[in-house]
């Protein structure tokens, strides 16, 4: 039987951005962890379409924030469109440029 210094403390289950930065947390300060993911392995594209702010402050900690954004594309603006399909543009319900965000507020 082997002692419970040999297992991992915590399971994290999805290798995901939040995953990943979880268990390198944990890490660093020495408790041991197990991640697991669906996937078999690692994947050659994100699944993300933007990466959260919050999760951008973890990035910063661990000082690898600056890479992560001068390696990613930096949206400028959403369009919301309503009906059509992949080869039509539909009807736009919303156009909003992000420096505009919470202006008058």
């Amino acid at each position: 039987m082997s002692s419970t210094q040999d297992r991992p403390t915590v399971l994290i289950a999805g290798a995901g951005p939040t995953g990943l930065v979880l268990a390198l947390s944990l890490a660093r300060r020495a408790i041991p962890v197990r991640l697991i993911d669906q996937a078999e392995a690692a994947g050659d594209q994100s699944r993300a379409m933007a990466v959260q702010a919050r999760t951008l402050e973890f990035y910063q900690q661990f000082g690898f924030a600056d890479e992560v954004i001068a390696s990613g594309v930096k949206m400028e603006r959403v369009h919301l469109r309503e009906g059509g399909d992949s080869s039509s543009k539909g009807f736009e319900v919303l156009s909003v440029t992000f420096r505009d965000l919470g202006k008058g507020l």
